[in-house]
């Protein structure tokens, strides 16, 4: 599972402009792409999502789950998505304009040698750190 994250903002367009990505990049059912977006989203049920969105209206950046997505496509549509790849699904998604989507992932990763475990670690702790400020909406 790819550790780099996409965070959007939790509103019905934001999550219409990834629908979209979606559908243009996989072909899958709409009904099917919404269910699995609630799910990559931590939800069981698109009405849960929608339940929760309209009780806390202020819009706040969540994180996609790609494994989660990817597993609630597959039991839906048999249509099978590695989330295991590269920085993930949604990162290589071409969004439309608006959506608000915040990558994790730099096209530049891999020119960057990290030559010892400490470089390694002080790189995963500061990535670690910039995904906690954007979930707690610090920046």
């Amino acid at each position: 599972m790819s550790s780099a994250k996409v965070f959007v903002p939790r509103t019905t367009e934001s999550l219409l402009g990834v629908k979209r990505a979606l559908r243009a990049a996989l072909g899958a059912p709409s009904s099917h792409l919404t269910e699995a977006i609630a799910a990559a989203l931590g939800h069981g049920t698109h009405a849960s999502l929608l339940a929760e969105i309209s009780r806390q209206p202020a819009a706040p950046l969540v994180a996609l789950d790609d494994a989660a997505f990817a597993r609630r496509l597959e039991t839906l549509s048999g249509i099978h998505v590695d989330a295991t790849r590269g920085p993930g699904l949604f990162h290589e998604l071409e969004y439309p304009p608006n959506t608000g989507e915040v990558r994790t992932w730099s096209s530049k990763f891999a020119a960057i040698k990290y030559k010892s475990t400490k470089e390694r670690a002080w790189r995963n702790m500061m990535v670690a750190g910039i995904n906690a400020g954007i979930e707690q909406r610090l920046f």
